[in-house]
């Protein structure tokens, strides 16, 4: 499916030439970019309707006929995350939600969420959906498959990673915190109001309040607002996949030139260099805009309709989307990756091993010497809160350990030697002591960490 997609804005590109007419590729990229994000967009819709249709909430056999074709859609939508993931938080997602079946309302913030069949997806106004959250995945049990109708309140928020499970609705103004799932039992979390934070879930008496901001900056922007921020995300929407196209086309384009004039046998083994210097001006190319459109990142406060969050939005969107996938993705857990962190202003140590992408707002972020930061951390300098964006510092100190899949949001300090074990949680403004180790979410003191052995602490 991204084949059909990918494949007319390569064939645009390689009938012109790059050589002869660099500023006329450059300039045709950004409408390449649309046309695959169209594509893409438009094949998720019509095979919904074409092999799935209208889902009834109800348990179903796993083999029955509805399993194939909604397993088919689902990773159709699930793959989307993936290729066309620059269009989730923005304008744009919404109106592709709706084709697709779901009921979401106005001025929704739907961002990078796995779901339910979009007929049993309901985001009421002002709701907001935070990166890499569920919302009401089908559950998988003992030979059946269960969906049931989800519901996110006015003006709710769920957290990044945070989970609705099937059949659940969230009431009005209900938080769920990151890394973090909503009450199944019935009613529970359609309290208004309420705060829930950690597996299993912990309702907080009082939730952290912010900087007030005006209605129009949050919740209501005017007219004129709503059309300058859409026309700032056409580009953040269309430049990742532009960039892909673009290296596509490049490296083809050059190969065939390599072939007809070297011949098979000395072509081959410069393919790999002819991609790889591509990655490279790519990555040098995301560095280059995110000095040039952000500069250094400081500690801010704003609200989300402002100019500064959609420049930061773009930035992000050029890292998450296209310098990840492309090449930072294979850079994970070697040298390069932290050497590339520290060009985009991040303060990394000697020998830090680092197998996550997993950072943002790089300048906010300090890690010590020999840290280990694990498969898919995510360290998290900003948070959206009540449509008000807020990032702040945070340090991983030397010789300490941030296990699998964990998060370390900002305010908070891992001083040297401490550890955060797999799937956990370092809230805001906490400060784990030297030598010790933490689980869970909200953590809890598991045990002294381990000595380093005596072979290791004398190299």
């Amino acid at each position: 499916m991204p084949l059909v997609a990918i494949v007319p804005g390569v064939a645009f590109l390689m009938r012109m030439d790059l050589v002869a007419h660099p500023w006329s590729y450059l300039a045709a990229a950004p409408l390449v970019g649309a046309s695959f994000v169209l594509l893409m967009t438009a094949e998720a819709v019509v095979l919904n309707g074409l092999l799935v249709g209208p889902v009834r909430a109800s348990p179903y056999p796993l083999h029955a006929r509805l399993h194939i074709p909604h397993c088919i859609v689902d990773r159709l939508l699930g793959m989307s995350l993936d290729v066309v993931a620059p269009i989730y938080a923005t304008l744009y997602v919404a109106p592709w939600y709706r084709a697709l079946g779901a009921r979401i309302g106005r001025l929704v913030e739907l961002s990078t969420a796995a779901s339910t069949p979009p007929d049993l997806l309901e985001i009421a106004d002002g709701g907001t959906i935070a990166d890499e959250s569920s919302i009401g995945e089908p559950r998988i049990e003992r030979g059946w498959m269960t969906v049931a109708p989800v519901r996110v309140g006015r003006r709710a928020f769920v957290g990044n990673s945070g989970v609705v499970p099937t059949g659940v609705c969230l009431g009005d103004d209900v938080l769920v915190g990151v890394l973090s799932i909503a009450p199944a039992e019935p009613g529970v979390a359609a309290r208004a109001g309420t705060t829930w934070l950690g597996s299993p879930p912990m309702l907080l008496p009082r939730r952290e309040t912010n900087p007030a901001f005006r209605e129009d900056r949050t919740y209501g922007p005017p007219r004129w607002l709503q059309l300058a921020r859409a026309t700032v995300e056409i580009l953040r929407v269309t430049l990742p996949p532009a960039g892909f196209i673009l290296v596509t086309a490049a490296v083809v384009t050059t190969s065939l030139r390599l072939w007809s004039r070297l011949g098979p046998t000395l072509t081959l083994p410069l393919v790999p260099l002819v991609y790889a210097g591509c990655c490279g001006l790519v990555l040098l190319g995301v560095a280059l805009a995110k000095w040039l459109v952000i500069g250094r990142y400081r500690l801010f406060v704003r609200p989300l309709w402002s100019p500064f969050v959609w420049r930061l939005e773009l930035v992000n969107a050029l890292y998450e989307f296209l310098a990840t996938p492309l090449a930072l993705g294979a850079l994970q857990g070697t040298p390069l990756l932290p050497w590339y962190l520290r060009l985009l202003g991040a303060r990394i140590g000697r020998r830090v091993y680092a197998e996550t992408t997993g950072f943002l707002e790089w300048d906010l972020v300090e890690v010590g010497d020999r840290a280990a930061i694990n498969e898919d951390c995510v360290i998290q300098t900003h948070l959206f809160e009540d449509r008000v964006l807020k990032a702040s510092r945070l340090r991983i100190g030397s010789d300490c350990t941030v296990g699998t899949l964990s998060v370390v949001l900002y305010d908070s300090r891992m001083e040297d030697g401490s550890k955060l074990d797999a799937l956990s949680l370092l809230m805001k403004g906490e400060t784990l002591p030297s030598g010790t180790a933490w689980v869970g979410s909200p953590p809890q003191r598991a045990s002294a960490a381990r000595p380093a052995p005596a072979r290791e602490s004398a190299a």
